[in-house]
């Protein structure tokens, strides 16, 4: 499996627009029970990472501290481990409050990432920005901009020689929605890398807490070759004035790439199944 033909991306996306998109196949694994619990535990990763929601974290952190001698009495005995300072406990103390989660440690940094022991397996994760030079996320990374995200990120691995995958296809976080992320390898681990919420978790964990079919893989190695096509594309598309959906180029890659490198007009061609 690579990608899907361009009219199977344009039938996915009308369909998520209308709110018929149907559920990642992994979805019938979970039970109601199960489905509650990893959307809360990756509502708080969420709150977590993203800037945009420290307010809301910081807001469960507040309740947190409320109950602090509650949560103290029930794991005493772990807390003797977690040498770090009183938010990072609090914020430990929080996510083992979840009943889906047994057990977190680390700092959330590249070199001491969180540790998570939870009832659907256990990962390490961090911020995202420990994968950059002076820890500050590139300017073209933009929340809710998936596709462009990791195909960006995958263009950069691609020229330092290192191996990557976009994966893109339906995911499940309350609802299913068709989403986009990278799979890295860092010392022999495979990783996700969402940056729609900047972060990086262990790639089995990470499917778990959220559900992916994955629909459509570009490797590194690919992104590279064929970067070409997608700019000479883009900058067409623009000097006619003609929308390009750059989520159907990533859905349809192989498919797009085939057909941008056989057509004589790709803006007239693609623009009419676009």
């Amino acid at each position: 499996m690579k990608s899907l033909k361009i009219e199977d991306a344009v039938d996915l996306k009308n369909a998520e627009k209308s709110n018929k998109l149907r559920n990642p196949k992994s979805l019938e694994e979970y039970s109601n029970e199960n489905l509650e619990d990893i959307k809360l535990l990756g509502s708080e990763l969420w709150f977590l990472l993203n800037p945009s929601y420290k307010k809301v974290l910081k807001e469960d952190l507040n309740v947190c501290k409320k109950h602090k001698s509650n949560f103290l009495k029930n794991i005493s005995k772990n807390l003797a481990l977690d040498k770090e300072n009183k938010n990072k406990l609090l914020i430990k103390l929080l996510f083992e409050h979840f009943k889906s989660v047994k057990r977190m440690t680390g700092e959330g940094t590249f070199n001491n990432p969180y540790k998570i022991s939870t009832e659907f397996g256990d990962g390490l994760f961090f911020d995202e920005i420990y994968l950059f030079k002076s820890n500050k996320i590139p300017k073209y990374i933009i929340d809710n901009y998936c596709y462009s995200n990791s195909y960006n990120l995958l263009c950069d691995y691609a020229k330092l020689g290192l191996n990557a995958v976009q994966l893109t296809g339906i995911s499940w976080f309350g609802k299913p929605y068709l989403h986009s992320v990278l799979k890295l390898n860092i010392d022999g681990v495979d990783f996700i890398v969402d940056s729609n919420i900047h972060l990086v978790m262990t790639y089995d964990l990470y499917m778990k807490i959220f559900p992916m079919e994955v629909l459509s893989k570009i490797t590194s190695e690919e992104a590279g070759k064929n970067a070409k096509y997608i700019q000479d594309t883009e900058k067409l598309f623009e000097d006619y004035q003609v929308k390009l959906d750059f989520s159907l180029v990533i859905l349809s890659y192989h498919d797009f790439i085939e057909r941008t490198k056989n057509s004589t007009s790709p803006v007239y061609d693609l623009h009419m199944i676009i």
